[in-house]
């Protein structure tokens, strides 16, 4: 069974649409600054680094996981991560469930 891909359009924690970042690249690329893109778009000059230059990307993705990690470590830490997990599965079994019957219409439809 094959599942649909998710766009950063339905996606719920994207700000940003992939034809949003392309423009923000190509204005990078045509000289315009950091803080002005920032400020056209409305996002951080963080956020516009992360797009355009991939070195920082790798670093904050790197951050990112030690973070993770680090909470990990403590009791609360474990415990707020086992609670961020039963909300993903929650979320995980209503998409299958959701995917099931899209898949049962489908095989009626056809």
């Amino acid at each position: 069974m094959e599942y649909p891909k998710l766009t950063r359009a339905q996606k719920n924690n994207c700000k940003l649409s992939e034809e949003q970042i392309k423009e923000i690249q190509e204005l990078h690329q045509q000289g315009m600054s950091m803080r002005a893109i920032a400020k056209q778009f409305k996002i951080s000059k963080t956020t516009v680094k992360y797009w355009v230059d991939e070195e920082f990307k790798k670093k904050d993705k790197l951050k990112a996981t030690k973070r993770t990690a680090e909470k990990r470590k403590t009791i609360e830490g474990k415990i707020k991560e086992n609670e961020r997990r039963a909300i993903s599965i929650k979320i995980a079994r209503k998409n299958i469930k959701e995917l099931q019957e899209y898949h049962a219409e489908e095989k009626i439809n056809n």
